[in-house]
């Protein structure tokens, strides 16, 4: 695969109409070539952003005429073809470091502005499950329980992890699919149960920082949430993994999938934990952290095995 017909088909994934077989072929030709992937990320970056709002400062009027005389001179051009022109104009950036200086520029944007609703990791996971729920029928990748969720992931992603086979209230585990977290695959594990629906996104963690509010201590971890609209995030790190969990339910139905997912991922590889533990309780005690940041319901489980 060229580099040219690499572009096409990163504007084709972040629209989310790629075919598997495609997928497949410009995954490898990203895993050797360091331009390409720098592009890649710059589209997930600049598609975040603009769907948080973080670059709708009002532009001068000479970048106004510079806009007009552009869009002049691609008339005719689809959106899908103007983009690519644009990552073509990223490609040699990326070898020179103007790349990085365009990131950082957003970064500035970005971190002007309220961190959680603009965090593209968080702003994504958002807009994933959204999708997820406006749905009648939402399109899965993998359907089934935990068990074989976790194959799927770790065969599909590469991400050994482990998930609890339901989440605090019972709802099951039914799918996943491949999903898309500032610009980097996640995998979508969806919990439902008497029309209750949970995302939780799995991923590798982010060179970037996420916000940080909300703060909870599960056994010892740092669990934060926040709540956005009709919406709940909760967010945190185990290991070399990232966890962000979606919800209409509240901030402690959150907390209770958090506690279960630290269990399931350090418990022995030879002691899967099974319906019955689950429905026990995840074990760790939930503590909040005095740091004046109080939480939304003001409620905090504690839950004991």
């Amino acid at each position: 695969m060229t580099c040219d017909e690499a572009m096409t088909l990163i504007a084709v994934l972040a629209d989310g109409e790629l075919p598997t077989t495609e997928v497949a072929r410009l995954e490898h030709h990203l895993s050797e070539c360091g331009p390409c992937r720098a592009a890649q990320a710059a589209e997930g970056w600049m598609l975040s952003l603009l769907a948080a709002g973080a670059l709708s400062e009002a532009p001068p009027d000479s970048l106004r005429q510079r806009i007009r005389q552009r869009i002049a001179d691609l008339v005719g051009d689809t959106p899908r073809e103007r983009r690519r022109r644009f990552l073509r104009a990223l490609l040699p950036a990326a070898f020179g470091g103007a790349l990085v200086a365009l990131v950082a520029l957003a970064l500035v944007v970005h971190l002007h502005r309220d961190s959680t609703i603009e965090s593209p990791v968080l702003v994504d996971a958002l807009a994933g499950h959204r999708q997820y729920t406006d749905v009648t029928v939402p399109h899965l990748d993998v359907r089934g329980d935990a068990r074989r969720v976790e194959r799927w992931i770790r065969e599909r992603l590469g991400l050994a992890v482990r998930l609890p086979p339901r989440a605090a209230r019972g709802e099951t585990a039914v799918g996943a699919r491949v999903a898309t977290m500032a610009g980097d695959r996640a995998a979508q594990v969806l919990y439902a149960s008497d029309g209750r629906q949970i995302s939780l996104f799995v991923a590798r963690k982010p060179a970037l920082p996420l916000p940080e509010e909300g703060e909870h201590i599960i056994d010892g971890a740092e669990v934060y949430v926040a709540g956005r609209g009709a919406s709940h995030l909760g967010w945190w790190q185990d290991g070399v993994y990232l966890y962000v969990a979606v919800s209409a339910e509240g901030e402690t139905d959150l907390l209770g999938l958090a506690a279960l997912c630290l269990k399931s991922q350090r418990a022995p590889e030879d002691a899967p934990m099974s319906g019955a533990e689950a429905d026990r309780g995840p074990g760790p005690a939930i503590d909040r952290r005095s740091l004046g940041r109080e939480s939304r319901s003001g409620i905090v489980p504690v839950i004991v095995a």
